[in-house]
């Protein structure tokens, strides 16, 4: 993570133990220190609330030169950095909430035009994105199925407020408290406990008190979704466009025909009952989503044939019959075939098994088996022909006393001369049988001498980076 410096003219300092860059300001911010100090002692939220508060003393952006734009997005931005950095320390709770505050100075960094090139106004919006995977809001819809009915969501100091008949926004994973108040005569109000999970979709329906007609509130999520509905006695038709359609209705048998645009028209039955309301909740048909890990990473994704990418990947795919292949070096192929349904999220982890060529290479290389043997021949033949050699010095030398004595000493020669060929024999004998260890010796290393990694004769070859 790199804290930008709040304006051009900054001297840049190293923090750390953290890998960080954080600029100083020279131009009379004394409370940079602070902020500085502050994030250095990992007080990541009072640290941003200190850029933040610089930021403010720079004035308000539209009244600012060109370099005091920069100065201040550059503070806006290191205080949203610092609680990136902060979450990453964090429960998970703390952290989707400091992702979220950190979120919205960035977008304010955007809104208000601080960036001071288009690069870094891409790389924010990127961020951006990055965040919000990170936290995982749960998609709340609310639905009243009343124009003026005051919707609340309440957790500890959050609160928030809206009259609507339909309300959707994103919310950080926690608990909820959500009351709908009805403007009736007394007003009426309903509740429920909403426990907001990452990455989901959820969608809370209250009812108005109502007496003899019968109320059908139809959500489709999709302004652009058409809404039939025939009575199927007196064959009268309603249409309507939108996310969301609320209509009272005489009790009777009904037939819906919802339509998303490019998608095959669903078709239900509704069944009205006097003073009973019915609610219809549906999602657009969308692509389903494969999340595929393994262990260990980097394997290749091959979805029907055809390569998508490694592991640790995020794909939208097709509805229906999926081929999904693993592939890594000197590994076993995965091969798992899954049938995906619209809107599915799905997560695939496999721990892959080694090749048994692999095993075998394994083995080989540690010295094991042939390679031992080889390296046992080869001492004793080289056992051997030294001590043949030694023979042969020692066969020397009392063919030398020999010599010296023959002329006064026959007897004494031939004894000499004798231990001479016996020693000879034995050196002729030891260099031989050593010859041939040392060449059974490497012949046996160079036989059962591994391969080269690259070489193994596995399923899928491995490559130097696996």
């Amino acid at each position: 993570m790199t804290l930008l410096p709040p304006s051009p003219t900054v001297s840049v300092k190293t923090l750390v133990g953290l890998g960080v860059v954080f600029c100083t300001l020279l131009c009379g911010f004394d409370a940079s220190a602070n902020c500085l100090t502050l994030f250095r002692q990992k007080k990541f939220e009072a640290a941003s609330r200190c850029f933040v508060k610089q930021a403010e003393k720079v004035g308000p952006s539209g009244t600012l030169s060109s370099t005091q734009k920069i100065q201040k997005g550059r503070l806006l931005r290191n205080a949203a950095l610092t609680l990136t950095r902060g979450a990453k320390q964090s429960s998970s709770t703390r952290a989707a909430g400091m992702r979220s505050k950190a979120i919205t100075l960035l977008k304010r960094y955007l809104s208000e035009g601080l960036f001071e090139s288009s690069g870094m106004k891409s790389n924010t919006e990127k961020q951006l994105q990055a965040l919000e995977k990170q936290i995982g809001y749960t998609n709340l819809t609310v639905v009243t199925n009343h124009p003026a009915a005051e919707i609340c969501l309440q957790a500890g100091s959050f609160k928030k407020c809206k009259r609507a008949m339909l309300w959707t926004l994103k919310l950080l994973p926690k608990t909820y408290q959500t009351t709908v108040t009805y403007p009736l005569k007394p007003p009426v109000t309903q509740s429920k406990v909403l426990t907001a999970l990452p990455r989901t979709r959820k969608t809370l329906v209250f009812t108005p008190p109502v007496k003899s007609e019968s109320l059908l509130s139809i959500v489709t999520g999709d302004t652009g979704a058409t809404m039939s509905l025939q009575n199927l006695k007196t064959k009268k038709s309603l249409v309507h466009r939108g996310g969301f359609w609320s209509k009272t209705l005489s009790p009777g048998v009904y037939q819906l025909k919802l339509i998303y645009p490019g998608r095959p028209a669903i078709q239900r039955t509704v069944t009205m009952k006097k003073g009973r309301p019915e609610i219809l909740v549906f999602r657009k048909p969308g692509p389903p989503v494969l999340i595929i890990n393994t262990t260990p990473i980097n394997a290749q994704v091959y979805i029907d044939g055809k390569y998508r990418g490694n592991t640790g990947i995020k794909l939208k795919l097709k509805v229906g019959q999926r081929n999904v292949e693993l592939r890594r070096g000197c590994f076993v192929i995965y091969k798992k075939m899954l049938t995906l349904k619209p809107n599915e999220e799905r997560s695939l982890s496999v721990v892959l098994q080694r090749d048994a060529a692999y095993i075998k290479w394994k083995k080989a290389s540690k010295g094991s088996g042939g390679a031992i043997a080889g390296w046992s021949v080869l001492a004793v033949g080289a056992l051997a022909a030294g001590t043949g050699g030694v023979m042969q010095g020692l066969a020397s030398g009392k063919h030398g006393e020999a010599l010296t004595v023959r002329g006064y000493d026959l007897n004494k020669f031939q004894t000499l001369a004798d231990e001479g060929n016996t020693f000879r024999t034995v050196g002729y004998t030891g260099i031989a049988v050593g010859v041939v260890g040392i060449g059974v010796g490497i012949a046996t290393l160079i036989a059962t001498r591994p391969v080269a990694r690259t070489s193994i004769p596995c399923q899928v070859p491995l490559k130097e980076q696996n």
